[in-house]
């Protein structure tokens, strides 16, 4: 990214690859824990920082770390990037969409190619998911929306409240 550009890296490393002990879940299954740095280095640090087995965490795994920095300054000519735009870009902000294009043709000038790709029943995929994940949230979080329901936005408190009016609680 140019100099000249403000920006953030945010990376979701593959499920298990970063602890998530003691981070307050929303959903066991689906939760990620991952570096919000302002550079791709600083991102590979931290992944090498964060990265690795926890014996506090059952989700992550006992596999030898990489070392995440060693590919930096590579480059990314002949590298495909599939870019899902169908489903993802159907309520996706002005701003946000111009932003994402942009990002999109500077990855181009840089010598990535950009295809276009369809994830098969993406709808439905999202919505067992998001199912799931709000049930697990419910669970999670039952006792606090019972004893401390300020310590919650209104539209967690909402999204919650509408799974309690459609399903179990």
């Amino acid at each position: 990214m140019p100099a000249s550009v403000c920006g953030v890296v945010g990376l979701k490393p593959t499920y298990g690859r970063v602890s998530k002990a003691g981070v307050l879940p929303l959903s066991y299954l689906f939760d990620h824990t991952g570096p919000i740095t302002r550079t791709v280095e600083d991102a590979a640090l931290m992944l090498n920082a964060l990265a690795g087995y926890d014996p506090a965490d059952p989700s992550t795994v006992r596999i030898p770390v990489d070392d995440y920095t060693a590919a930096l300054g590579g480059g990314i000519r002949g590298l495909r990037i599939g870019v899902p735009r169908s489903y993802f870009y159907a309520q996706l902000d002005d701003e946000v969409a111009a932003a994402v294009a942009q990002a999109i043709g500077e990855l181009r000038a840089l010598g990535a190619e950009i295809v276009d790709v369809e994830v098969a029943d993406v709808e439905r995929g999202v919505g067992a998911i998001l199912g799931l994940v709000l049930a697990e949230a419910l669970e999670i979080h039952a006792e606090g929306l019972r004893t401390r329901p300020g310590n919650f936005g209104a539209d967690v408190r909402d999204v919650l409240a509408t799974r309690c009016r459609t399903g179990p609680c």
